[in-house]
């Protein structure tokens, strides 16, 4: 990934995150620095420091993610995947990493159905059955939703179409 594109001040906080991604109060604080001095940016510092972090296993992830939420930010691409991961090698994910991609796709910024299906293939794959059924169950609501959306939306032109012949 090329990261040239974050400054040099956004770099080393992204560095610090992911060295004091052993201490929870100094993740949240780092993430906390992040949102309220880099306005908009904490997403991409937080997805740098991602990588070094997956190292120290999933339930740092858990601690970042969960405060990129609580200040209202959007997640890092492939987030749910990257969740998973130390998981999908062992095929099987914490509990609470479970939970936390509830949250995640009950947010207001969700995340994007083709990263849930991806996972959710992977998932299949390695026998991850938490996470299948999170992830078969939140692909399902959006269908319905999505047809929903769609029979209203069919019936509104309908609706609309007969109006304008009556005229």
């Amino acid at each position: 990934m090329n990261y040239s594109h974050l400054e040099k001040n956004e770099i080393l906080l992204s560095k610090a995150i992911s060295t004091h991604s052993d201490n929870p109060d100094a993740l949240r604080w780092y993430v906390r620095v992040a949102c309220e001095d880099f306005p908009g940016r904490a997403p991409r510092i937080c997805e740098h420091a991602i990588g070094s972090m997956i190292h120290f296993g999933p339930d740092n992830l858990h601690v970042l993610v969960g405060a990129l939420i609580d200040a209202g930010e959007e997640m890092p691409p492939n987030v749910l995947w990257l969740m998973c991961k130390e998981g999908f090698l062992i095929g099987e994910v914490a509990p609470q990493v479970v939970d936390l991609m509830g949250c995640i796709l009950k947010s207001d910024k969700p995340v994007s159905l083709y990263e849930v299906e991806s996972t959710l293939h992977v998932a299949q794959i390695v026998g991850c059955n938490d996470v299948v059924e999170l992830l078969s169950n939140y692909i399902e609501t959006q269908r319905e939703r999505q047809k929903e959306n769609i029979c209203s939306a069919l019936s509104g032109a309908q609706f609309k179409s007969s109006i304008g012949r009556k005229i």
